[in-house]
């Protein structure tokens, strides 16, 4: 195994370009900690949103040094969400957090005209930023002109910056550098989250110098990510372990990699398990193990069982989180 004493001089001996890529359009801020909102929800039939608890996660969150918020993200099960549920939890927590926090609405849906109409009443409801995925649903149709046009249609239609989600794990389409490299042309595209550790240095390399943020999009390697000069991270891993991402975060950033290092490898597994491996259900049980509100998913997913659960709180002990 790579020992952490062996990482740090690996560290010590590359230049690290220090949050090279930053997002400047709109003076969004992008450096920093994003938590991908997880959504909670009554134990009734119909499963509706339990806003009050919402709340009660906030105001955990609100604790943290964080730089904001994204809603309707993955893990926040924007797929069984629908629009006036998205807007009301944006409403809900651009009124509960400190104004300097930013508050990303996730706007994808499958047609151009529909992710632009989404958004619009996102940002009348007070999103500082949009987050937008690919369309996915006629993948083969889906050309690199295809997704600029759709992407450039809506960033100049909207007033506030629009960030490129790739996700190809949710849409089966792997955004291509040149890609990335023609949107983060547009004066409106302000930076992107990915999920591809081995990519990302290759995106913050083709797009410095154009106020383009870069978004890590797993707590589990976001410190390698922050020294290749990622502006920060969206992790779902923060909703639960936000502190530590963020002391990570400040670490790196004050160049005391021995400490960072020493977190980077706490969050390895507990990432790997309640993202890679089980998803929302997964993150959502560690929530209530860990003083926040998770309870269950909506349908069809469903809640982890007591063995899994088990395998959870073992994880989260030997990471000593719990």
């Amino acid at each position: 195994m790579y020992s952490s004493k062996k990482f740090v001089n690996v560290l010590k001996n590359v230049p690290y370009r220090k949050y090279s890529n930053v997002a400047t359009s709109n003076k969004i801020n992008l450096i920093g900690i994003i938590i991908p909102v997880p959504t909670p929800f009554h134990e009734n039939e119909h499963q509706s949103v339990d806003f009050d608890k919402l709340k009660k996660n906030i105001d955990k969150w609100e604790t943290i040094p964080i730089t904001g918020y994204c809603i309707g993200s993955t893990n926040g099960e924007w797929p069984f969400l629908s629009n006036d549920e998205k807007l009301q939890i944006l409403e809900t927590i651009k009124s509960s957090v400190n104004s300097s926090k930013l508050v990303i609405a996730g706007t994808t849906c499958e047609s151009t005209n529909q992710s632009l109409d989404l958004s619009l009443a996102a940002i009348d409801r007070g999103a500082d930023a949009i987050l937008l995925m690919t369309p996915h649903y006629f993948r083969p149709q889906m050309t690199q002109n295809v997704i600029v046009e759709h992407f450039t249609k809506i960033a100049d239609s909207i007033s506030v910056p629009l960030i490129v989600y790739n996700n190809p794990f949710a849409t089966g389409i792997d955004l291509s550098l040149s890609t990335i490299q023609i949107l983060a042309d547009h004066p409106n595209i302000c930076g992107i989250k990915d999920a591809d550790v081995f990519k990302l240095g290759a995106i913050v390399e083709r797009t410095k110098d154009k106020g383009f943020g870069v978004l890590a999009g797993s707590a589990g390697y976001l410190l390698p990510s922050l020294l290749m000069g990622c502006s920060g991270g969206m992790n779902g891993l923060a909703a639960v372990l936000g502190g530590p991402l963020c002391e990570m975060f400040s670490l790196a950033r004050a160049n005391q990699w021995d400490k960072a290092v020493e977190i980077q490898k706490k969050l390895l597994m507990p990432d790997f398990l309640l993202l890679r491996e089980l998803g929302p259900s997964g993150l959502k049980a560690a929530m209530d193990m860990l003083g926040y509100f998770g309870g269950s998913c909506r349908k069809p997913l469903l809640p982890v069982d007591s063995e899994i659960r088990n395998r959870i709180r073992q994880t989260l002990q030997a990471s000593g989180y719990l």
